[in-house]
């Protein structure tokens, strides 16, 4: 699904089964509707422009740092497996309701959520947010109202996962787990457990916490510090 300038969903069953990039435009609004994607680059992208656009040439970012540039998620059930970055934004991106899985990338290349670099933001109001994938260019929330927990592993797993009352059980493996909810209680300490075998404790002091670093393995290149940052139409 295409659209060069806005695109809003307010409803209804959409199934993208196979897809480069799965539902892009200069700004997404998702306020309802039950998506599923599959795509082998980006799952979301809000970028903009033509289709046949090339948004990065010999390393550069064209679209980085482009605040018109928004991906909004106020409600639906939403289910994103995605080689490229699942919730990509070349400038914002909002979560304000709904539920949100992501099977992120495996590739240190991109991540679970991307969103623009200079002043950009990722903000998290409300919903269930799950978005698990390589951490290499994984990233947290900016701000947000109800806790949200990013956790990076020293090796990735398979299997299912549970922290708390929440489970998931991701489609490939994954070295990141990012968690926004309002089943989470600030101050509390939550055990994340893979296969039901206890992984990682995290105490979450902070609306937003992060456990372990995000960045590329050895031999993978730059991380989102020091490389490419925010989102960038491929």
């Amino acid at each position: 699904m295409h659209a060069d300038n806005d695109l809003t969903v307010n409803g209804g069953t959409i199934n993208i089964t196979k897809a480069y990039e799965g539902i892009e435009g200069g700004t997404i609004t998702v306020n309802d509707g039950d998506i599923k994607v599959v795509a082998s680059d980006d799952g979301f992208n809000a970028a903009g422009g033509s289709d046949t656009t090339s948004g990065r040439v010999g390393g550069q970012n064209d679209f980085a740092g482009d605040t018109s540039k928004v991906l909004t998620i106020n409600g639906g059930t939403i289910y994103v497996n995605a080689s490229g970055d699942g919730l990509d934004s070349n400038g914002n991106l909002y979560i304000a309701g709904g539920t949100t899985y992501v099977d992120g990338p495996t590739n240190s290349g991109n991540g679970p959520i991307d969103y623009g670099d200079n002043g950009c933001e990722f903000k998290i109001t409300g919903g269930t947010l799950i978005a698990v994938g390589s951490s290499g260019m994984a990233v947290n929330a900016t701000s947000a109202t109800q806790t949200t927990v990013m956790i990076n592993l020293t090796s990735s797993y398979t299997g299912s996962l549970t922290f708390g009352d929440i489970s998931y059980s991701p489609a490939k493996s994954y070295q990141s787990v990012l968690i926004s909810s309002d089943k989470l209680s600030l101050g509390s300490t939550y055990t994340l457990k893979i296969n039901d075998t206890d992984v990682q404790s995290v105490t979450l002091n902070n609306v937003i916490t992060t456990s372990g670093t995000a960045g590329m393995q050895p031999g993978m290149g730059q991380g989102r510090q020091g490389g490419m940052q925010g989102g960038g139409r491929r």
